[in-house]
């Protein structure tokens, strides 16, 4: 050990190891970041590059201090290191020991060595721990032979705004197999990222499939605001082929009309619920029909129609979805009295409603969709779970106080057969003053 501290003590060596040393790093640096910028298609090869350079980091700090031990302090944490001196520094001192035997100085000059060197390199090959920490990794696995590690660098991407990487999103759409292109898209849904090219990319693509994957592009471009011609024509296109041949409504595809909230479609979508009020279809559809915007007083109309048809001859799984509609769409005379009736009536009381929820995640599981959330006039109503259709249709009739829902509700606050939860309800929504036209905060 001091035949190696007596070399270090001399300058030339360690100057001549600190520019080996520094040079090494200096091209590696160079190499493995292009390299991995470049051409890297695994992270297990991205983390051995990176160790390379900072163990390469770490001997070139090291060189530098120790060059500048020799130069600065006479070579003393060296001499005290390897046992060259023989100065014997008593305990006592504390830590004026350490600066005399010239550690302080020594571990202070590696650790600005350490910094100077990591942002040098850094600064040269374009801020590249950035770029890394931010999408650099998700590049690599964009390139990585595994589709699944394809599909999530894609969804980590969207919203990247670099051209380069926009161009890869885009190729990945239009020309990668269909569940990267169908990951991709969902993913540029989620986001919100309505780039006018990357829509055009889903547009393509969905000309060009078939079955479910051209569904699930639909239901994107419908979310992220797309409203073509192509995209109406193609989604009622889809519906009324399923209704002549007889089949069940795609509850996706009547989600695309109801993203796209057009009133064109309200008498196809009129027709579902009349021919499948027991399907997925027909929960959706007439979800669709409440949340329709623009409407004029004849189309809301209708709509209020389909409504009441569904509380006097739909299923209950239907009315339940009715009775939020209602909500939506607002009562008018006829309407208030059937919520009354049906609140009235025995099986009522035996009914329990369950939350619609859908999926539009391409593999059906998870991120969905609650049609019977409802969230109007400062009136927030989750339908996280399942629940009573009495307490239902009452939150609605609430929403909609008027004098004579007062008059019923103060009629229903004393009526011995109702249950102590509904009743409590009823009695809080008979205590709220009536102001018309202001819905009820319940």
């Amino acid at each position: 050990m001091k035949q190696l501290g007596k070399l270090l003590l001399r300058p030339y060596i360690t100057a001549s190891l600190l520019f080996l040393s520094g040079g090494g790093l200096w091209y590696y640096a160079r190499w493995a970041f292009i390299f991995i910028r470049e051409r890297s298609d695994s992270l297990s090869t991205d983390f051995n590059l990176k160790l390379g350079y900072y163990v390469l980091l770490a001997v070139t700090s090291l060189m530098a201090a120790l060059l500048y031990d020799v130069l600065a302090s006479g070579g003393r944490w060296i001499r005290q290191s390897f046992g060259i001196s023989n100065e014997k520094l008593p305990d006592y001192l504390g830590n004026i020991r350490l600066i005399r035997s010239g550690a302080v100085q020594f571990y202070s000059a590696w650790l600005v060595s350490l910094v100077a060197l990591w942002w040098i390199t850094d600064s040269v090959n374009g801020d590249f721990h950035s770029y890394y920490s931010r999408y650099g990794k998700y590049v690599t696995m964009l390139r990585s032979g595994d589709e699944s590690a394809r599909r999530e660098a894609l969804g980590r991407l969207m919203g990247v705004r670099e051209k380069w990487i926009r161009a890869k999103i885009i190729d990945a759409i239009r020309n990668g197999p269909a569940s990267e292109a169908l990951y991709t898209s969902w993913a540029a849904a989620e986001k919100e990222v309505s780039d006018p090219m990357i829509l055009e990319a889903i547009r393509d693509r969905a000309r060009r499939e078939h079955g479910t994957v051209q569904v699930h592009l639909l239901l994107d471009l419908a979310r992220l605001g797309d409203r073509t011609v192509f995209l109406y024509e193609t989604a009622t296109g889809l519906l009324r082929s399923q209704l002549a041949l007889g089949k069940k409504p795609d509850p996706l595809v009547v989600l695309v009309l109801a993203f796209l909230g057009s009133p064109r479609a309200l008498p196809l979508l009129a027709e579902v619920v009349h021919r499948y009020p027991d399907s997925d279809g027909g929960q959706v559809a007439l979800f669709a029909l409440a949340k329709f915007g623009g409407m004029t007083p004849r189309e809301r109309a209708k709509v209020r129609e389909v409504i009441k048809w569904a509380f006097k001859k739909g299923p209950y799984r239907l009315r339940c979805v009715a009775a939020v509609a209602a909500a939506v769409v607002g009562l008018d005379g006829e309407l208030q009295r059937q919520l009354m009736w049906e609140f009235e009536s025995s099986q009522a009381a035996k009914v329990r409603c369950k939350p619609e929820t859908f999926s539009l995640h391409p593999s059906g599981k998870g991120h969905t969709i609650n049609i019977t959330n409802l969230h109007i006039g400062g009136f927030s109503y989750l339908a996280a779970a399942p629940e009573r259709y009495r307490e239902r249709l009452l939150r609605t009739l609430a929403l909609y106080k008027d004098d004579n829902v007062d008059r019923w509700l103060h009629e229903m606050a004393e009526n011995p057969h109702l249950d102590d939860y509904i009743l409590e309800l009823v009695r809080q929504a008979a205590r709220r003053k009536v102001r018309k036209m202001v819905p009820a905060r319940w």
